[in-house]
């Protein structure tokens, strides 16, 4: 299993995300929408943190998720 050193956020942040992106109102679907890319960068920051990924590999993820 991979990261750990941030207690798997990431996991709570994804399952907020999904929950909103069901709502019927626009405003919370496209917080939710937001918050995958987040919830992305986040794992990738935990498994760079954790030893599983290289120094850099969450570049491209935390990139993302300032864009949206």
């Amino acid at each position: 299993m991979s990261g750990g050193s941030w207690n798997y956020l990431y996991y709570e942040i994804d399952d907020i995300a999904d929950t909103l992106i069901q709502d019927k109102d626009p405003l919370r679907k496209a917080f939710g929408k937001k918050m995958k890319y987040i919830a992305q960068a986040l794992r990738d920051i935990e498994w760079v943190d954790s030893g599983d990924y290289e120094k850099g590999e969450e570049v491209e993820a935390i990139e993302k998720a300032l864009a949206r």
